[in-house]
């Protein structure tokens, strides 16, 4: 289903694509041996996986979620959501690399980078990697809770450009607290609107920290997170506006999975020349997993509900928009899951419904996961 968002792909026709996979699969013998074991003969592990499903459109209200009725010819179409396969390795104790790519609507490069990693626990990245803004951004999405990503994730961390895949160097460094900053090129789209020619950077910054045994609430870890798109001289036209922080947490509570995390981020694409300022735009998302199933003998599930709050722009009076998503996931085998829930189609203005549509989608994971 369409999620409002452009991806920017390189046409490249399926028979081309054909001998790049039969390499790749030439170069990963049996397609299960261990990470360690490759790495050390100099062998890429090969990993990925396919989502394909169906859904049937429903009524929504405007900004609401609970459907009345099967909307005027809605029906059921079938689709494929993502095929991603991932290349990574490293040679002897040199340094490492990750490839990452999505095939679907021909091929999109994703991730592309070289990694070292020190025996202290640092590790420096440079090529094209995600920036580590927003805890649900950072999730990979074949271990999403949810059939999509929430609308601030796709409308604000995504299209704005402040947590978005890039070009530019990150440093992470562990144990104890998490910390990753990097430095990238930032929004070539925000770059644009706001006259900015090449005189900024975009800067971004993350910090978790463990607390579940100082606590006693188990995998806690409570994260802060910044991100600042412009580096040089204050512009004309939008002065400093450039700015997106966040705050999130996630633990476990009676063994159930728990999430929450609030964001802000100023909206350069909706400046406002009579003021002088972009609109903030305001988020906040609850994100649970409750444990099903578990008894032996049944398939291992888990229920998943989402609650966001997304306002759009804190310039425009009732614009906010409340949005519940359950899902039901199930894990058939080691390597299928299945899920089932409602998902929205992202409005492309404030006074448009949500599109929402109830799915089905199964996952397939080939090869090793990373």
């Amino acid at each position: 289903m369409a999620n409002g968002s452009k991806t920017e792909t390189s046409p490249v026709k399926g028979h081309r694509l054909l001998p790049i996979l039969a390499v790749l699969l030439l170069c990963t013998p049996g397609g299960t041996a261990s990470l360690t074991a490759q790495q050390s003969t100099g062998v890429p592990v090969i990993s990925g996986f396919i989502q394909a499903g169906a859904s049937t459109d429903l009524v929504a209200e405007s900004y609401g979620w609970l459907p009345t009725m099967p909307a005027a010819g809605a029906g059921t179409s079938f689709h494929l959501r993502q095929a991603r396969l991932y290349l990574q390795g490293s040679f002897d104790s040199g340094p490492g690399y990750v490839i990452k790519t999505n095939l679907v609507g021909g091929f999109a490069l994703l991730n592309a980078y070289v990694r070292w990693q020190s025996p202290a626990g640092f590790e420096l990245r440079a090529g094209k990697v995600l920036k580590p803004f927003s805890r649900e951004r950072l999730h990979p999405a074949h271990r999403l809770l949810t059939l999509n990503r929430s609308l601030s994730s796709l409308r604000t961390v995504k299209a704005l450009g402040y947590g978005d895949y890039d070009t530019g160097v990150m440093v992470i460094a562990t144990p104890g607290p998490v910390l990753q900053a990097g430095l990238f090129n930032g929004s070539a789209e925000a770059a644009r609107e706001r006259g900015d020619a090449d005189s900024g950077k975009n800067l971004v910054a993350r910090i978790a920290l463990p607390l579940g045994d100082i606590l006693s609430v188990t995998g806690l870890e409570i994260a802060g997170n910044v991100s600042l798109l412009h580096l040089g001289p204050p512009l004309p036209s939008a002065g400093r506006e450039n700015l997106a922080w966040g705050l999130d947490a996630a633990g476990r509570v009676a063994g159930a999975r728990i999430e929450v995390e609030m964001l802000c981020a100023e909206n350069w694409s909706l400046f406002d020349a009579s003021s002088g300022r972009s609109p903030r735009t305001w988020t906040a998302i609850v994100t649970g997993a409750l444990p099903l199933l578990r008894r032996a003998g049944t398939v291992p599930g888990e229920l998943a509900l989402r609650i966001e709050r997304f306002d759009p722009s804190d310039a425009i009076e009732q614009d906010e928009m409340y949005l519940v998503t359950p899902n039901l996931n199930l894990t058939l085998t080691p390597t299928s899951r299945l899920q089932a829930g409602l998902q929205y189609e992202i409005p492309n203005a404030p006074d448009t419904e949500n599109a929402l549509s109830l799915a089905l989608l199964w996952q397939v994971d080939f090869f090793p996961q990373p």
